[in-house]
C-alpha cells in the first residue's frame, strides 16, 4: 500500500503539470488561429 501511494502521487503530479502545459499550448494555439484566419477572411 505504501509503495503504490509513493508511486501514484508523483504520477498525479506529472499528469497535473502536463495537463496545465497542454492547456497553455492549446489556448495559445487556439488564440492565434482565429486572429490569422479572421484577418485573412475579413
Amino acid at each position: 500500500m505504501k509503495l503504490t501511494h509513493n508511486l501514484s502521487y508523483p504520477l498525479l503530479l506529472v499528469i497535473f503539470k502536463s495537463a496545465i502545459f497542454l492547456h497553455n499550448v492549446w489556448s495559445g494555439w487556439a488564440g492565434a488561429v482565429p486572429l490569422s484566419t479572421g484577418g485573412e477572411s475579413f
